[in-house]
């Protein structure tokens, strides 16, 4: 499976995940309208999760309780997934992890082709970083994140942006192919104009391929802080400080 389709594996079910949860209804339709604009990524899961496609939202339908949703490019597994019982979205939307599951779908038609159309979920999973600030960390700070469990190496994973909740990563193979909630218990936060490492437990929380110029992919892998110490937390929030003071100055050079 490749790096972008491993993003969109379904999170485990056993995780304990009440609390990402979105039962109301208006949120429900919020999250699904802003994936019908714009998602990174979009696959639905059939048979029992053996099989999936790719596709895309295209109407989302609050009056009727439905959803509209493009065809996969394949006709056998269209029929497949006309023939399953329950269907399990997943999405990506920058960074954040949506997912659900609804009844079987039925065919129908949009924008003058083939579609499928399938009920409302009564609640949708979604995951992201904490809602702290987020700062982008210049090429010209070093900033790095040490993990043994993924073979960092010496030089560690550069970090893309940090807050005081978590950080993005440049990841390696190892790191890509990790999944969303895999905890690392040894994490050591190397960041310049911070005299002491950081060392913190981190939980994966959303692993995103980006295209970079020349046809390049590079993936960024968001990592949750858990229950960083009040000495660690007053660490980050001075490198913040200095990542804002050294873009600033940047700037005006």
């Amino acid at each position: 499976m490749s790096t972008s389709e491993n993003t969109l594996l379904p999170i485990d079910p056993t995780h304990d995940l009440g609390q990402y949860w979105l039962e109301a209804r208006t949120e429900v339709v919020h999250i699904l309208r802003s994936l019908n604009t714009h998602a990174d990524s979009l696959a639905v899961y059939f048979d029992q999760g053996r099989h999936f496609i790719l596709t895309a939202l295209l109407d989302v339908r609050p009056a009727q309780e439905t959803f509209v949703f493009d065809v996969g490019s394949q006709a056998e597994m269209n029929e497949r997934l006309l023939k399953s019982e329950r269907l399990l979205f997943v999405g990506i939307q920058d960074g954040i992890r949506v997912q659900w599951s609804t009844g079987p779908a039925a065919k129908t038609h949009f924008g003058g082709g083939p579609a499928f159309i399938a009920w409302l979920p009564q609640a949708v999973l979604r995951l992201q970083r904490r809602d702290y600030f987020r700062a982008v960390v210049p090429l010209s700070m070093d900033a790095r994140v040490h993990l043994p469990a993924v073979q960092s190496g010496r030089e560690g994973l550069r970090i893309h942006d940090i807050s005081a909740g978590g950080v993005c990563v440049i990841a390696n193979e190892s790191l890509a192919r990790a999944q969303v909630l895999d905890r690392f218990d040894a994490c050591t936060l190397r960041l310049e104009h911070v005299l002491d490492d950081l060392h913190v437990a981190v939980e994966v929380r959303h692993i995103t391929p980006v295209n970079l110029r020349g046809g390049r992919v590079e993936t960024r892998v968001g990592l949750r802080y858990l229950d960083p110490s009040a000495a660690d937390q007053a660490r980050l929030q001075r490198f913040l400080v200095k990542v804002e003071q050294t873009k600033r100055a940047l700037v005006g050079e």
